[in-house]
Parts: structure tokens; C-alpha cells; sequence
């Protein structure tokens, strides 16, 4: 039995891949994953979660960012700038801050603890959905 998608239960497909890391897709919702040697399956770069980390993968103290980065967003400075993408990456963050699937500090090799990344996305995804309650 393969691996299971995070959002949909799925089972994910493998997809051609460089040695040092094996891609997936879930062949019902089209979300696409990635696997270091050594590692979990982790959503792969592209996928909102992954573009919220990018601005942190060197910080060794990624709460302290989350204000900075939530601007980014808000600002329309980044990939996610829709107002319905930005609801999409804070129910994905939400989601897996609520049933974690995976060590997001892997998605990109985060330089900050998995505990202090989880905390950046929480404040992260608590400071843009309150932006976007605000709009509506």
C-alpha cells in the first residue's frame, strides 16, 4: 500500500524523480509531496505551506518573523497574493498545526527547530486570516 495524501487520504503515485529525493501526486486533489533520503514525505516546494517557509529557511528564530512575513503576503510580495490563496495557506497551516502529517522544517530544510517553525506558522496564519476578516 503506497502513502496516503495529507488532504485527501489518496494514494499518492510516485512521479519521476532525481535520486537524492522521490516526488509524489495524489491523483484525486493534484497536491504534490517530496521525499529526501532519510526523511518523511513532506509537501513539496510550490505547495502554500512551502512558500511560507521560504522566507525563513535561515532564521533560527522564525517567530520573530511572522509579523514581516505576514506583510510580505498581505502586501501581494509574494507567489499567494489572491485573497483565496491566502485562505488556502491558512487552512493548510491550520490543518496541519491541528493534525500534524509531517516535520514542516523539512519542506525546505528550515534552519529553525520544528517547534519554533510550527510557531511561526501559527502566528503566521493567525495574522493574515485576521487581516483577511478584516476585508470582508
Amino acid at each position: 500500500m503506497g502513502e496516503p495524501c495529507f488532504r485527501c487520504d489518496a494514494v499518492l503515485e510516485p512521479l519521476d524523480s532525481p535520486e537524492e529525493i522521490t516526488f509524489f501526486a495524489c491523483p484525486r486533489c493534484h497536491r504534490q509531496y517530496a521525499r529526501k533520503a532519510g526523511q518523511g514525505i513532506t509537501d513539496r516546494w510550490g505547495s502554500p505551506i512551502s512558500i511560507a517557509l521560504y522566507p525563513i529557511i535561515f532564521s533560527t528564530q522564525p517567530a520573530e518573523l511572522a509579523d514581516h512575513v505576514a506583510r510580505l503576503f498581505l502586501d501581494g510580495r509574494t507567489a499567494l497574493e489572491m485573497p483565496a490563496e491566502l485562505a488556502q495557506l491558512v487552512a493548510d497551516i491550520r490543518d496541519e498545526l491541528e493534525r500534524p502529517k509531517q516535520r514542516v522544517r523539512d519542506i525546505l530544510d528550515v534552519a529553525g527547530c520544528e517547534d519554533d517553525v510550527r510557531a511561526f506558522l501559527r502566528l503566521l496564519a493567525e495574522r493574515i486570516a485576521a487581516a483577511l476578516d478584516k476585508k470582508r
